[in-house]
């Protein structure tokens, strides 16, 4: 996989985002909830659609609403 990724005639910065959100390391509210640095009370749904909770998948695949 890595060299799948990384092997790629990309940009940098494109290459490094999907490097993270395939390790799932975007820093959503439910990820930094898990650590800690949004308290596990606060409001996790998504900040674009207040929809559903903020995660990589809904923002990927939802794309903040406007579906």
């Amino acid at each position: 996989m890595f060299n799948l990724i990384w092997g790629r005639p990309a940009p940098s910065k494109i290459v490094a985002f999907f490097w993270t959100l395939l390790f799932d390391r975007i820093p959503t509210c439910s990820n930094l909830a898990i650590r800690n640095v949004l308290e596990q009370t606060s409001n996790l749904n998504c900040v674009l659609c207040d929809v559903g909770e903020e995660t990589y998948i809904h923002l990927v695949l939802v794309g903040g609403g406007e579906s």
